[in-house]
């Protein structure tokens, strides 16, 4: 499955309204939020179908896994978007990670919990919310905001100018680029070695100003505790999540080929959930295939300089603004 998905669920007391971008959704919140609600509304649509009195419209068929044994319900069901409630235990299981990889549904799951074994997005993170003052109509409002370099939008006082590190999440050709365009400076460029990684690196490092970077369309399940290390320590960190490295360098306009515009504004439209469980692997992938046997040509594992040109890199770092 691919493309936007709208959906409306609607009984005679409350109606939501959302639309999902990706493959995999994470809906949090306290009780009483709604989440039951919604989640419930749909499990008793797939078992009495028009007899429950409730309303699914949809590009796409809406269901649940109802039984105990996930795995051979799941192997049931394609194009179509799943709600899991978070009473499943299975979410948090490698066997469930492993399961997403190829498979062609959207999957929207509720949990208060970080699912660190799959790659989800920091924007496809939310709670859900009621349209004004409506107690009936309510909708998905992202948990987390970004300004226009990417910046997650807390309570940072640390100013650009002040940078002493600048931390990637990887150790291949993100830090090579990086480390580049530092290296005649004030500015440490260093590697967290993965996302995993990096919050105890933050904390290894306290008292030092850092700009971090890391690949926002799988960062989903640190996010948690990296927000709330920002808030803790307001002066001492910049949290910069743009979709990816690959991303950066594909909007950064370093590269001229048709179709690159179209594929960027609407990603959405191209990435196949079956092929791709994150947009971090599609841009790489993207890119690696369009720049294949030319002077920009890209690999992971490490940077062409045609990228670390002054002129190039300028561009790329305009996107995240240090």
């Amino acid at each position: 499955m691919k493309g936007i998905q709208t959906v409306h669920v609607e009984n005679a007391k409350a109606s939501f309204d959302f639309t999902l971008r990706r493959n995999i959704t994470i809906v949090r919140g306290k009780s009483a939020s709604g989440k039951t609600t919604l989640c419930d509304m749909v499990v008793d649509y797939v078992r009495r179908g028009n007899q429950s009195g409730i309303r699914i419209s949809s590009n796409h068929p809406c269901t649940s896994i109802l039984s105990q044994d996930w795995e051979a319900e799941l192997k049931k069901i394609s194009n179509s978007i799943v709600f899991i409630d978070e009473g499943s235990r299975f979410i948090s299981s490698k066997a469930f990670a492993k399961a997403l990889q190829h498979n062609d549904n959207y999957f929207i799951i509720f949990t208060r919990e970080s699912l660190e074994e799959l790659p989800y997005s920091v924007n496809e993170i939310y709670e859900i919310a009621m349209v004004g003052r409506s107690r009936k109509k309510h909708y998905l409002k992202p948990i987390y905001s970004f300004d226009a370099y990417h910046r997650l939008e807390g309570n940072s006082e640390v100013q650009k100018s002040k940078i002493e590190i600048f931390l990637t999440e990887d150790s291949n050709s993100g830090y090579q680029f990086f480390k580049s365009w530092f290296q005649n400076t004030d500015i440490k460029c260093q590697s967290g070695q993965s996302k995993t990684k990096l919050f105890n690196w933050l904390q290894m490092h306290s008292g030092q100003k850092i700009f971090m970077i890391a690949d926002g369309a799988a960062f989903g399940p640190e996010i948690d505790r990296i927000y709330k290390w920002q808030e803790e320590h307001p002066d001492q960190s910049i949290i910069c999540l743009p979709e990816s490295f690959e991303w950066l360098l594909l909007e950064s306009g370093v590269i001229q080929q048709n179709g690159i515009k179209e594929v960027l504004e609407n990603p959405e439209e191209y990435i196949e959930s079956a092929d791709y469980i994150s947009w971090e692997r599609f841009f790489t992938k993207y890119l690696e295939d369009i720049s294949a046997e030319t002077i920009y040509a890209y690999t992971k594992r490490k940077i062409n300089p045609y990228y670390t040109k002054n002129a190039n890199a300028s561009k790329v770092i305009a996107l995240i603004a240090i």
